[in-house]
């Protein structure tokens, strides 16, 4: 049973794959499929704030109503976009097989728009299915979210005696099973990532982030086509690549102008995903933008970079980045942020596999072997002999015989990405 906070997900697929972007019951397959998990489409409930039929006719009346303040007509016709969609993606669950769990879509103040009762209605399912499974000790339930308002529903779930994962993209998602004991984790990978964003590993995660890198790193003017206003300033675009120029830029939209990069954009509260900064004239890369080297991985989802001869521990979408490869961070505030690779590290394993080029982003299953010490475990790569040591394994110790997803980050070295795996059968 999988039980999707979806408004959630869609927040971690933005800042992670540099889009917004809503999860399908197809896509949630795909994606816990990486981790070897077959879930059947009834199976897969998700989470979805729909509108009242008061509100959305109120909404409806606003937007038509050219007597209201411009700023209020725009509030209503946002509401009724943002209604519609949440409506469409209900309609494609049901039409998929799966289950649907309906919050409600209301209007809040300043023209903010808001989702309420998700998180409880999501926590109530939670513990009704593991009050349903009764002695089934074979069902699993999954919770696609890393919000931690559904941490006590979790717990429920395990002193009734179910193995219960939460899947996210937060690296902070591995603290769960150190909180509850037995709390199982499944730390989205970057191909997890786009399978369930729906997006081309090409054209997101690391591989967008390396784009922005080379563009901010490489002086000179480049054509880019302005597609909205934001605010004060316009939205440019690139090819797949995204940047903010200033508003006293003189354009339209639809128009092709050129300027040069200056640096990266995270937004007002820096939690988004690096735009380029533009500006007209020859600019430069800013002083606060540093090009170092990715010298050890911490856990799947944090990195620790070399710049200068100074080391700091930087969070990284898992996969992707191993060890020796060049980044460009953000030095600018009391901790860095990666803005991406600067240029691809590659390696070849015993097993032929070329890794460096995205392959890294992939999920590979270890069977553990042999212990060793600390959270660490010799392992056997499913589909041959090729044994890798498997490092800061979550959760309780590994035994032989166990499974776990993990990442190469070197020739005979991976990182888990999860506890403990059920065995399939």
């Amino acid at each position: 049973m999988v039980f999707v906070d979806t408004q959630n997900v869609v927040s971690d697929l933005a800042e992670f794959l540099g889009r917004p972007s809503t999860p399908t019951v197809e896509s949630v397959q795909r994606a816990l499929g990486h981790f070897g998990l077959v879930v059947e489409p009834a199976d897969v409930t998700m989470s979805v704030a729909l509108a009242d039929r008061d509100d959305f006719e109120r909404a409806r009346v606003v937007a038509a109503a050219k007597t209201r303040p411009a700023r209020e007509r725009r509030d209503a016709q946002r509401f009724l976009a943002y209604a519609g969609a949440n409506a469409a993606t209900a309609k494609k669950v049901r039409q998929a097989g799966g289950q649907v769990i309906k919050g409600r879509l209301r209007r809040g103040a300043g023209g903010r728009i808001e989702e309420k009762q998700v998180d409880v209605l999501l926590a109530l399912a939670i513990a009704k299915a593991a009050h349903e499974a009764g002695i089934d000790r074979d069902r699993i339930i999954v919770l696609m979210s890393g919000d931690t308002d559904l941490e006590p529903a979790v717990r429920f779930a395990l002193t009734a005696g179910l193995r219960t994962f939460v899947a996210a993209a937060d690296p902070r998602v591995r603290y769960w099973c150190f909180r509850n004991s037995g709390c199982g984790v499944l730390h989205l990978c970057g191909s997890a990532l786009a399978a369930l964003g729906r997006v081309p590993l090409d054209r997101s995660g690391h591989r967008l982030r390396q784009a922005v890198a080379r563009a901010v790193n490489e002086p000179g003017e480049q054509d880019w086509t302005v597609v909205s206003k934001m605010r004060n300033d316009w939205l440019c675009r690139q090819g797949a690549l995204f940047a903010i120029a200033p508003g006293a830029v003189a354009a339209d939209i639809g128009a092709v102008v050129r300027l040069a990069s200056h640096g990266v954009d995270y937004g007002a509260d820096r939690k988004g995903f690096p735009l380029v900064r533009l500006r007209g004239g020859i600019a430069g890369r800013p002083h606060t933008l540093q090009a170092g080297q990715v010298t050890h991985h911490w856990s799947a989802g944090k990195v620790t970079v070399l710049v200068d001869g100074i080391s700091k521990r930087v969070e990284a979408t898992p996969g992707y980045l191993v060890n020796g490869t060049r980044v460009l961070v953000d030095t600018s505030g009391t901790g860095w942020r990666l803005v991406g690779a600067l240029a691809n590290k590659e390696f070849t394993t015993q097993l032929g596999l070329r890794f460096g080029r995205g392959h890294t982003e992939k999920a590979l299953v270890a069977t553990v072997t042999r212990k060793l010490s600390g959270k660490r475990a010799m392992g056997r790569l499913d589909g041959g002999d090729e044994n890798v040591t498997v490092c800061e394994i979550p959760g309780g110790p590994p035994r032989p015989g166990d499974r776990y997803a993990c990442l190469l980050e070197s020739t005979d070295r991976a990182v888990a990405i999860s506890t403990r795996l059920p065995l399939m059968t």
